[in-house]
């Protein structure tokens, strides 16, 4: 009994892995923002953060005709904000954290054989792998500094340094998105643009949640099969 069930289930695993398995390389860039407690004293709040993602996905076809699927990812995500202000103090900066991603994404696809539509959605739990400052400042346009510094996560951050941060290194998300595929054989080139909202803060000691836009570019091989 024991050798009939291993072997349906290693007969379901081959089966799994042979006919309905995509491996999915994908880039692009990343519109990022956070969204702070009062903005955490920044004048004139924040701006936009362009990034860098990439990474790999697999996608198994659930359905026979691939109608609904599940696709895991694991991706390295550049988040964080800008902030940028004039007056009697000048500044511009930007504030970057880099993650290692896994979304879990249930994913719906339709359209024709040529042209491919799909909508997804799931969860994603993230690591912050480590962060970085960069910016200048000055007063009145004369007496002028400049920053280039790695964010040193620690439990009692200086309470006036922006460059350390009592960091929660898991991040758990949501994401949201969709995009459209043009066949290339039995592959499928494809453009996605996804929207993950943070549920948890980066910064223990406040309000801070991410939110990014990732529009990537990428190729969708089917391992065996159909």
């Amino acid at each position: 009994m024991k050798k009939t069930v291993l072997l349906a289930a290693l007969s379901a695993i081959t089966g799994l892995a042979t006919a309905q398995v995509s491996i999915i390389p994908k880039a692009g860039i990343t519109i990022a923002n956070a969204s702070l407690a009062d903005d955490n004293g920044l004048r004139n709040g924040k701006t936009s953060l362009l990034g860098f993602t990439g990474g790999l996905g697999f996608n198994f076809s659930v359905t026979d005709d691939n109608f609904f699927s599940i696709q895991p990812e694991i991706l390295y995500v550049q988040k964080g904000f800008s902030a940028a202000a004039t007056g009697i103090i000048n500044y511009n900066g930007d504030y970057r954290l880099n993650y290692v991603e896994v979304p879990l994404l249930f994913k719906i696809n339709f359209g024709g054989e040529a042209v491919k539509l799909y909508v997804n959605a799931g969860p994603s739990v993230g690591y912050l792998l480590n962060g970085r400052i960069k910016g200048e400042g000055n007063v009145l346009g004369i007496i002028g500094s400049s920053l280039d510094e790695p964010i040193e996560f620690t439990d009692s951050p200086n309470p006036v340094s922006v460059t350390e941060l009592d960091a929660n290194r898991v991040e758990i998300g949501l994401n949201f998105g969709g995009g459209l595929g043009l066949s290339l054989g039995r592959s499928v080139l494809f453009g996605d643009v996804r929207y993950t909202a943070g549920l948890t803060d980066f910064n223990r000691d406040a309000k801070s949640k991410n939110q990014v836009f990732a529009i990537t570019a990428g190729l969708q091989i089917p391992l065996g099969g159909r």
